[in-house]
């Protein structure tokens, strides 16, 4: 089995982790975020051409564009015409995707929540087996929180389509967020509900995926990584065991500086209760009260 892989879900949902422990096994290469626009990668990947959004739903876009540029990532490779010699970013980024796509007969390894939207468009034209990554909205609250991260809900609002379709449950609220200033809790409701009910659409229309909460890996590392690499079909090596030791032991830090994003090496077991350090208890209040239901309905749902 070669089939690319999507390792997707919420962002600050354990996706980059995800794909670094499935990477470790060198079995499959790493390609970051295709779909985030600010990626250098999108001048050489899609002529710079692609949607100026967070979170795009391929199907309701232009098909063009993605199928022609997908196609260079998942199967062909790139011309000399597609690379980007003209500065010296450009130049890093060409040699790295020569390197990892051109020149490297690995399974492609996609890891981007930012194609929470478009993973059924991704399975269904290029047969990706698709590991989505739940999260409780608890511990993704407060990770937006830490970092102080805002989302423009307008990126939601100019896909039209999206909003007349899987969106529509919050078609209201979106509009009022993408005119009105919100807290950063306020917003990760909306978005943590938002990201569940997608991922329990997804769960309905396509079983057969992987489906993980992110705190089951946390505490269960050894256990939910080997049920991974068995739906992928790939050997769960000492390599990888040594990988999910060093990325989870007791004797890492538990949390990580404010301007750190990517901490990879943590107490995975205490991580799970971080939150309640972040959070005051009226946001917890908050949050719990305004998320449960969604949330508990998805786990119903994958469990």
């Amino acid at each position: 089995m070669n089939n690319p892989i999507l390792v997707t879900g919420s962002h600050r949902s354990g996706t980059t982790w995800v794909g670094k422990v499935i990477e470790s096994s060198a079995q499959a290469v790493y390609l970051t975020e295709p779909l985030r626009y600010t990626n250098s990668m999108q001048k050489i990947y899609f002529n710079d051409l692609n949607a100026k959004i967070w979170f795009p739903a391929i199907k309701y876009l232009p098909a063009n564009l993605y199928t022609k540029s997908f196609n260079k990532i998942l199967n062909n490779g790139f011309n000399f015409y597609d690379l980007n010699f003209s500065t010296y970013r450009g130049i890093k980024d060409s040699i790295k995707v020569l390197r990892d796509v051109n020149f490297n007969n690995k399974r492609r390894l996609l890891k981007d929540p930012i194609a929470l939207f478009s993973a059924d468009w991704l399975y269904e034209n290029y047969h990706t087996q698709n590991i989505v990554l739940i999260r409780s909205p608890l511990a993704f609250i407060s990770s937006l929180k830490k970092n102080n991260w805002h989302h423009n809900f307008n990126d939601f609002l100019v896909q039209r389509e999206l909003m007349k379709n899987e969106l529509k449950p919050f078609s209201s609220k979106i509009e009022k967020y993408s005119v009105e200033k919100h807290s950063v809790i306020d917003q990760g409701i909306l978005l943590a509900n938002i990201f569940n009910q997608q991922i329990l659409s997804l769960k309905i229309k396509y079983p057969d995926w992987h489906f993980i909460e992110l705190e089951k890996l946390q505490k269960e590392p050894f256990k939910e990584f080997e049920a991974i690499f068995k739906y992928l079909n790939m050997t769960f090596s000492t390599k990888t065991k040594e990988y999910i030791l060093q990325t989870t032991s007791s004797n890492n830090i538990t949390d990580r500086s404010d301007d750190n994003v990517h901490v990879l090496e943590r107490n995975s077991a205490e991580l799970v209760n971080v939150y309640k350090s972040r959070l005051t208890h009226q946001e917890i209040e908050k949050i719990s009260k305004e998320t449960n239901d969604g949330y508990q309905k998805l786990l119903n749902a994958i469990n």
